[in-house]
């Protein structure tokens, strides 16, 4: 018997058999009944790759009908003859179905007072989805034998509309790294690097029902290096071949990292497996190093070194708490006197319900919070608000930017926050305190930047400044020492493609030209992902679109410029991350990069300076440079100091 057999409630039992008739379950014969008056059965719908062991198809009821008659046909326009099942309810699982095949089809309902069926209902097809699919086979890679590409080949499988190509770097590897997917069987991997050896393997996917079939067998291959003319050899195994010298061979000497006293990896431990990040750094005239960041990702963490990594665990190692909440210090800068201030936010620091409240505080080179002046909170109308940025002035001033909760209007979303304060403590209420909302959404300062005159740079982003559906937009304000905002050459909004972008940090050089740098979506391509994005404007506001407007992509993974510093001989150095720059596993990587002032980049010295921890997350979220010219970097690597550390603080330095 083909298809279900339902009872009707308080009726009967009615089989469809292959003799084409209606039986009663106590035998009697209903005959076939004419075509009469009854509505056709609306909402016919049929499951597509849904189900792997049927496709299941629903319809409206209709009224005063004992059951419904369901045909099946391989064409739309079929003759549907073909009765596949009864049933008395608005469901059926055609069972007999076969995987991959598009079935059609229609319904009738049967009246057995009226001994009569309605017209057919509408058409609609379905699918049975696939249980398992096999694993390609035939995997084939060239070997040297195309300039652009590595080619790679296989068989089709039944019931696969696409298939996913993995590479590693070895054999053995894990094939995580899936580096595109196509609906035929051949695909051309243009990413492959001349002179690396790759391995290939294959998934076959239907895409309907989510079905992944398991890995193919790997086929090592390479991409053709050498000009015409020259013999091609393989590279080693995971090797890369030498690449040709132009006879100048790099310094060893400048921009070397010193591995000896510093690349420092430190992991909170009174909280085994808790995530430390180290946010922000800094130095002094004497070039003393200041690290601020988290510890269990919740509490302030504080430490100072010497120019030799030797840390003053005496006057500092502090850490700080609000009231049990989550706490972050995001920012430090120093001033001409060596005092160091810190910012951020705390939980409730203003009042029971009061949110992340603003947290600024001042210490002494020795380590001595001033607590009589300092050590300020902040709310803003009980929602959060925090300081994500401080910078000091010539005279002293301090200036702190963030976010908080709905300043400008009661729905106003987070808005910009600004605050300058003299060095005692005393705030500027009067020129200061700004607040702006862009329009509606959520809006924030990232980054203050002071240049010699005292004028004010403010950086971050503000929600569809460019458009209506603009997204995060690139926002720059510029104000002079007075609180005056320069609302003709500055006030500058930028988009990238309708998506979100930010501007994560401000530098001036010694001319006070301005250097922003941040991200954009897909400013490289359409399927880049987040991009670095790098601008310079001189101090009237004009943009130098020649020799910067830079928008950089990784691996088409996400990647983002967070801090950006200027030496003394106005040389542009941009930390953060990039995805997969060290291999095809080692997801996000740390990334520096070095400029001269007219956009030139230093490859002889800072080419590929990428770092990865473990093949997971690594990110530089600070960039210092102290009075000798060397180079800090702080941010964070997973399992650093030991396999169950997770997120830990991760400090370099780059001698001049």
């Amino acid at each position: 018997m083909a298809g279900n057999s339902n009872t009707a409630a308080g009726q009967f039992s009615i089989v469809y058999d292959s003799t084409a008739s209606l039986m009663m379950s106590g035998g009697g014969d209903l005959g076939i009944g004419s075509e009469g008056n009854l509505p056709s059965p609306t909402g016919l719908a049929a499951s597509d790759s849904v189900h792997t062991g049927f496709i299941r198809i629903t319809w409206n009821t209709v009224a005063d009908v004992d059951a419904y008659f369901i045909y099946r046909d391989n064409s739309e326009s079929g003759s549907f003859a073909n009765v596949v099942g009864t049933v008395a309810s608005t469901t059926y699982d055609d069972t007999s179905a076969v995987a991959g095949t598009t079935y059609y089809y229609r319904v009738k309902a049967y009246s057995s007072i009226s001994d009569t069926f309605s017209g057919f209902s509408g058409t609609d097809s379905g699918v049975r989805a696939f249980s398992a699919l096999s694993a390609p086979t035939g995997v084939s890679a060239s070997d040297g034998t195309d300039a652009d590409y590595v080619k790679i080949r296989w068989n089709s499988v039944v019931g696969a509309d696409s298939y996913y190509v993995y590479r590693d770097v070895s054999e053995s590897g894990k094939f995580i790294d899936v580096i595109g997917t196509i609906a035929s069987t051949s695909f051309e991997d243009t990413s492959a690097v001349v002179g690396t050896r790759y391995y290939y393997k294959l998934k076959a996917n239907n895409s309907s029902s989510g079905v992944f079939s398991d890995f193919s067998d790997s086929d090592e291959g390479w991409r053709l290096s050498g000009t015409v003319g020259q013999s091609i050899v393989a590279p080693e195994d995971g090797g890369v071949e030498p690449t040709p010298s132009d006879g100048e061979e790099p310094s060893n000497e400048e921009d070397a990292e010193d591995l000896i006293y510093w690349n420092k990896q430190i992991d909170d431990d009174t909280n085994e497996n808790s995530n430390d990040f180290a946010r922000s750094v800094t130095t002094d005239v004497d070039g003393n190093v200041y690290v601020v960041g988290s510890a269990n990702n919740c509490d302030w963490w504080i430490k100072k070194f010497d120019t030799d990594g030797n840390e003053d665990t005496m006057n500092w190692d502090k850490r700080f708490d609000g009231t049990g909440g989550d706490d972050a210090v995001n920012s430090i800068a120093v001033d001409p006197d060596g005092n160091v201030y810190i910012v951020g936010y705390g939980s409730n620091l203003v009042g029971e319900a009061s949110g992340l409240d603003l947290w600024v505080k001042r210490f002494d080179s020795n380590g001595i919070e001033d607590t009589v002046n300092w050590d300020k909170r902040f709310d803003g109308t009980g929602g959060d608000d925090a300081v994500n940025s401080v910078a000091v002035d010539p005279d002293g001033n301090v200036y702190v930017g963030g976010y908080g909760s709905n300043l400008v209007g009661d729905a106003s979303g987070l808005d910009l926050w600004i605050k300058r304060f003299d060095s005692n403590g005393i705030e500027d209420t009067v020129n200061w305190d700004k607040r702006f909302d862009g329009i509606g959404g959520d809006d924030a300062v990232n980054s203050i930047a002071v240049d010699p005159d005292g004028n004010v740079y403010v950086v971050g982003y503000g929600s569809n400044l460019v458009g209506e559906a603009s997204g995060l937009d690139l926002w720059i304000k510029k104000f002079d020492s007075d609180g005056n905002e320069d609302m003709i050459n500055w006030d500058m909004m930028f988009d990238g493609n309708n998506s979100n972008d930010e501007v994560s940090s401000a530098a001036v050089d010694s001319e006070g030209s301005v250097y922003i740098v941040g991200y954009g979506n897909n400013l490289v391509q359409e399927s880049s992902g987040e991009d670095w994005w790098i601008k310079k404007f001189d101090s009237e506001g004009k943009e130098d679109t020649i020799g910067w407007n830079m928008m950089i992509d990784g691996n088409e993974g996400d990647d983002t410029a967070y801090s950006v510093v200027v030496d003394s001989g106005d040389n542009v150095y941009v930390a953060g991350y990039g995805s997969d720059l060290v291999n095809q596993i080692s997801s996000l990587d740390l990334w520096i990069k070095r400029y001269d002032r007219n956009g030139v980049e230093d490859i002889t010295n800072w080419r590929d300076r990428w770092y990865d921890g473990n093949g997971s997350d690594d990110v530089v979220n600070s960039i210092a440079i102290d009075i000798e010219g060397n180079v800090y970097i702080v941010g964070f690597g997973v399992n650093l100091v030991n396999e169950l550390s997770a997120e830990d603080w991760w400090i370099k330095k780059f001698n001049k």
